[in-house]
């Protein structure tokens, strides 16, 4: 599976320092001076509308600087005051956990419906033929290549850029980002935090049973037979949890939570995710 860097506690911002000056030079330590030993080596620069990751480094308090990641994988420190900070909550999970509604809700119970939510099934691009258990050659459309992931990338950050202009200054924005292949690829993961992304979880049964119910066209938009979501979807949903999801559940940067039967465990996750969120700021 794909190399995990991304950490619980990572928090996107953009850069934007406000002055007339477009770009600033990364920093190797956190002072003010301007002599060049304190720049990093490579020189990187971070320009007006970059997103970065700010990371806090162990046993540092927080302080003028901030320790940062760019898109390029270049770490380094860059004056606070630089950067406007935004959350992006992660909400990922199988077919049919409820991922949309919850991000819906979220939306609405903490913007009116105004914050944006950036869901990864429209940067879905082709299905994928697979090798089912008993040996079949058959077409999936839930495996992570089924899905332009830099695009959907590009789309937290273009959501980000917009969460960060429109908040109050000394405030922290937000985006909601949810997919069932959402912690798949780096350049996703990067943008996700400060609270862990949430993992909605359901048994293999009751995939089963929703994703094959009667056509509804808030519920179930695409039935599809109870054998196929058996021998095709449900292992694609066990293989990403195994390459994608396992070590940040070990690791804190995902959090299982029951998938939502019904609207008033909808509002119970969103509540908990809430409270994340201000333990978080």
């Amino acid at each position: 599976g794909p190399a995990h860097t991304h950490g619980p506690m990572a928090l996107a911002a953009v850069v934007g320092r406000g002055d007339g000056i477009r770009s600033t030079l990364l920093r190797s330590t956190p002072t003010h001076s301007r002599s060049r030993e304190h720049y990093l080596p490579c020189r990187t620069q971070c320009h007006d509308g970059d997103v970065v990751s700010i990371a806090g480094r162990p046993g540092e308090a927080p302080g003028d600087f901030a320790w940062v990641r760019t898109a390029a994988g270049v770490e380094g420190y860059i004056k606070r005051a630089y950067l406007q900070p935004v959350a992006v909550v992660g909400i990922t999970g199988c077919t049919r956990c409820g991922k949309g509604r919850v991000s819906t809700a979220l939306s609405d119970r903490l913007g009116g419906g105004a914050i944006a939510v950036v869901g990864q099934d429209r940067y879905w691009k082709q299905a994928v033929a697979v090798t089912t258990d008993d040996g079949k050659r058959v077409m999936s459309c839930e495996e992570p290549d089924c899905t332009d992931h830099l695009a959907f990338a590009a789309a937290i950050e273009d959501a980000v850029r917009g969460a960060a202009a429109a908040a109050a200054a000394g405030s922290t924005g937000l985006v909601i980002a949810e997919g069932f292949q959402l912690l798949h690829h780096e350049a996703v993961r990067r943008l996700l935090g400060p609270v862990p992304s949430y993992l909605l979880e359901l048994t293999m049964e009751e995939c089963i049973r929703r994703r094959s119910a009667p056509m509804d066209h808030r519920l179930n938009p695409s039935p599809i037979s109870k054998e196929d979501v058996a021998a095709v979807v449900w292992p694609a949903h066990e293989r990403y949890v195994a390459c994608s999801v396992a070590l940040l559940l070990d690791e804190g940067g995902v959090v299982g939570l029951p998938a939502p039967a019904n609207e008033g465990e909808v509002d119970a996750i969103v509540t908990r995710i809430c409270a994340d969120l201000d333990a978080a700021a």
